[in-house]
């Protein structure tokens, strides 16, 4: 069932971004993309492997869920956020929509825990909320510094 319900989302989220108006080109967002896949991989290996804070379902199911999760639909949600935050003015819209970002991700990061995907031992929301602000920030900076050297 958690299969299913992350390639739905997997779906949908790669038809929005195919879909959608784009303010940042293909380019940008495959380096987005990679960069963001590259961080959460390893991000994710050293706080469930290296120092066993999260628990991961060792289940085939829900262990293929994660890994959907991990590796291809936090990348894509972030590219289709900085996307819709390059797309809104400086300021109070761009606020906004990190807000929402950020809130989108934590309800994937909830429906991990719900379908039992992950658990956490000493790890809380509260972690979870910095690392994905981190990441979106950081993703931000690397975008912005990409477009300042004109690799675009």
């Amino acid at each position: 069932m958690s299969l299913v319900i992350y390639i739905v989302i997997m779906w949908f989220v790669l038809g929005l971004v195919i879909v959608d108006k784009k303010v940042i080109g293909n380019r940008e967002i495959m380096f987005v993309f990679m960069l963001v896949s590259t961080v959460n991989t390893h991000s994710y290996l050293l706080v469930s492997e290296t120092f066993n804070l999260v628990s991961i379902s060792h289940e085939l199911v829900r262990y293929s869920s994660y890994i959907l999760h991990r590796s291809f639909l936090n990348p894509l949600l972030v590219s289709y956020c900085l996307n819709k935050i390059f797309k809104r003015d400086v300021g109070k819209g761009q606020i906004i929509a990190l807000l929402l970002s950020l809130g989108i991700l934590m309800v994937l990061e909830a429906l991990n825990l719900k379908l039992e995907i992950i658990s956490y031992k000493t790890w809380n929301f509260f972690f979870t909320i910095c690392y994905l602000f981190g990441l979106l920030l950081l993703s931000y900076g690397c975008l912005r510094l990409f477009k300042k050297i004109g690799w675009t």
